[in-house]
């Protein structure tokens, strides 16, 4: 299983719209300008981004179950490594932590596994 990153957004003010980045530096707090909130990183898939505009820091090219597949389980995008947690049934984002900071880029690539070094 292999994606790629479709967009990447950072929501620094409630209420506004998300601002579009890439690249982007993944913190241990999440995405570097964006505001702090319930997880670190907020995950999508392009058909569900485009099918309910979730507020999500990572869009990705992936199937749902690609994604789902992905939960408790280490992913890799550009040099940063996610630890995804859980789906939240209300909103259908994924929330990860950060388990390697790095800087991630639109067309970067998605897999499981850990970052080169």
């Amino acid at each position: 299983m292999t994606g790629t990153v479709s967009a990447l957004y950072i929501y620094p003010v409630p209420g506004e719209p998300g601002r579009a980045l890439s690249p982007a530096v993944v913190t241990e707090a999440g995405l570097e300008g964006d505001r702090h909130k319930g997880a670190p990183v907020s995950i999508v898939t392009a058909d569900g981004y485009a099918a309910s505009t979730p507020r999500a820091n990572l869009v990705l090219d992936l199937t749902a179950d690609e994604l789902d597949e992905l939960i408790g389980h280490r992913m890799v995008v550009g040099e940063a490594a996610l630890e995804l947690v859980e789906r939240n049934a209300r909103c259908g984002l994924v929330y990860a932590v950060v388990a390697v900071p790095g800087s991630v880029r639109v067309g970067d690539r998605v897999g499981r596994g850990e970052p080169d070094a």
